[in-house]
């Protein structure tokens, strides 16, 4: 793998490990009904998922600059999933903050967060064997 994305790889995986830290800190104070708490981390998750986009967005640049977009059904495909991943956690993100404004968070909602959560970083590890193959 290119030295160059070796990098945008271990920032993404890096600001990933950053992201499931701040959902198991939601996770603890979900479970024991900080409100204020579960505010704060949902606002560092926003943050941490717009690294992401960036992280993802960085990696897809570098590919695209050293000509790794060649194959049909890899990166390409993979980088595409990624941002559809990114937009569902957004999605759910935003639907967290609206149920705590008006009351507090179900645990379904934080449920479809970690399910999304985890397509997310199945796509990121794809995304790797797919570097590291090509």
């Amino acid at each position: 793998m290119e030295l160059v994305l070796k990098k945008d790889m271990e920032k993404l995986f890096g600001d990933t490990e950053k992201v499931k830290q701040g959902l198991e800190e939601l996770e603890k104070d979900h479970a024991v009904w900080t409100i204020d708490r579960e505010r704060e981390d949902v606002a560092d998750i926003l943050e941490g998922i717009k690294g992401l986009e960036f992280d993802v967005n960085t990696l897809m640049s570098d590919c695209v600059s050293l000509n790794k977009m060649k194959r049909k059904n890899g990166i390409r495909s993979d980088l595409r999933q990624a941002f559809k991943g990114l937009d569902n956690l957004f999605e759910d993100l935003k639907t967290v903050r609206k149920e705590m404004d008006q009351s507090y968070v179900t645990q379904g909602e934080l449920d479809q967060l970690e399910i999304d959560w985890a397509r997310f970083r199945k796509t990121a590890e794809q995304i790797r064997e797919d570097l590291q193959q090509g």
